[in-house]
């Protein structure tokens, strides 16, 4: 078993944008992102997994096939695998975690990781 990870702690480290925090287990992906203000994630499309996007700190939007959605700390968006998204922070700093079925990644693209 794991000790719990207090991903505000990461986060009071964390300096930029972009991954912070992820964990590869054997069936399961978890990334901790952070962006501030006017920063985030270019439109992109996942065909490979449905993602859900929980809101850790601060507010962004997330715009899933042309639909603009609001998250906020404590909230829940499960994003379905092949639509289009794009991700914007709104407030001096969006943080969330990624969640999803554990993938294969090309080298050079994953943040850095622990394993359980």
């Amino acid at each position: 078993m794991n000790p719990p990870v207090d991903l505000l702690k990461i986060l009071a480290a964390a300096s930029g944008g972009g991954a912070q925090w992820g964990c590869d287990g054997e069936d399961l992906n978890l990334t901790l992102v952070s962006w501030p203000q006017g920063g985030g994630a270019p439109e992109h499309v996942n065909d490979l997994l449905d993602v859900a996007m929980i809101g850790i700190e601060g507010e962004g939007l997330v715009e899933i096939d042309g639909a603009e959605h609001s998250l906020a700390a404590g909230q829940l968006l499960v994003i379905p695998k092949g639509a289009r998204r794009r991700i914007a922070a709104t407030s001096s700093r969006f943080a969330y975690l990624n969640v999803h079925r554990r993938r294969v990644l090309q080298l050079g693209t994953a943040p850095a990781r622990v394993r359980p």
